[in-house]
């Protein structure tokens, strides 16, 4: 997996290359050692800034939780006493806004940013972000909660060569997420390989290698 070392996801920078750790089965993972704007620093498995579940320490969901609250009009001392319990006795509500905030903040990041890493199967390809969603996380939250989001399910592109769009996403659990991106290379496989090789300059076999180490993280 090929993270450069300076490489931004929302709150994280990455201080140095992606390594293996090892899981107490024996399988292994990539992690990355990061530094947080607030000067934290943290080893963060690599899929979770690539995907951006994770987008700080824990700082950023500290801010999104003043910002819910101040827009609610909860009062200094409300909104400290709430603060206090970030992360420890936080309401399911406030849990799923935090969790779809990552997922919005993400999805944006790898449309919109052409040094995101994972630019070339997103923004770098056409796919985009639909003006609705944006410009206005409230606007996606709403749409998510009324549309089946759950904790653990993955937002998912039903086409996946259009953007993320509320006709075009839905809510599936983390294998239909990776059995549909199967599907819908199987057609024509080999011409997207090749073309898709040959667009990164890298050849077929060395694309190949990075999927499979990517989808072993």
């Amino acid at each position: 997996m090929q993270i450069k070392v300076g490489t931004r996801f929302q709150r994280w920078t990455t201080l140095e290359p992606p390594c293996l750790a090892e899981r107490s089965n024996g399988s292994r993972y990539s992690v990355v050692n990061c530094m947080c704007d607030c000067g934290q620093t943290r080893i963060v498995t690599a899929n979770n800034l690539l995907n951006g579940t994770s987008g700080s320490c824990g700082c950023l969901q500290r801010d999104i939780m003043s910002e819910m609250l101040t827009t609610h009009g909860a009062t200094a001392a409300i909104r400290e006493r709430a603060l206090e319990k970030t992360g420890t006795a936080m309401s399911t509500k406030d849990a799923d806004s935090i969790r779809l905030y990552t997922i919005w903040a993400g999805m944006k990041d790898r449309c919109g940013r052409p040094a995101h890493p994972a630019w070339h199967r997103y923004g770098g390809r056409g796919i985009t972000v639909c003006e609705r969603w944006r410009n206005d996380f409230q606007t996606f939250r709403a749409w998510a909660l009324d549309h089946g989001y759950a904790d653990g399910l993955e937002c998912d592109r039903i086409d996946p060569d259009a953007g993320y769009s509320p006709e075009n996403c839905r809510w599936i659990t983390k294998r239909a997420n990776i059995e549909h991106m199967r599907k819908s290379w199987d057609d024509d496989l080999d011409q997207r390989l090749i073309a898709e090789a040959k667009r990164r300059g890298i050849g077929p076999y060395d694309l190949i290698a990075e999927a499979v180490r990517a989808h072993l993280t």
